[in-house]
């Protein structure tokens, strides 16, 4: 389920390196509990983050949370 659309740039204070595993470009196979997973678009790499999927190290729940303090983007109207 989709939970949020981040920016890259906001991920690295949402996130400690040691949280996050860069897993590949293929989903993982079902598993038996809720995880947390980021993907990286080929145009949004950064020196941090590179294309693919990310396995974040938090539970969902907790990766909710810590959304809550994020700063909103301005909205684009178009």
């Amino acid at each position: 389920m989709l939970r949020a659309v981040v920016p890259v740039n906001q991920l690295e204070s949402l996130l400690e390196p040691e949280v996050v595993k860069h897993i590949g470009d293929d989903f993982p196979e079902a598993y038996a509990v809720a995880i947390t997973l980021i993907e990286i678009a080929r145009d949004e790499v950064t020196a941090m983050w590179t294309a693919g999927l990310w396995h974040v190290e938090v539970s969902p729940t907790d990766f909710e949370e810590r959304l809550r303090f994020l700063p909103e983007q301005p909205r684009c109207s178009n």
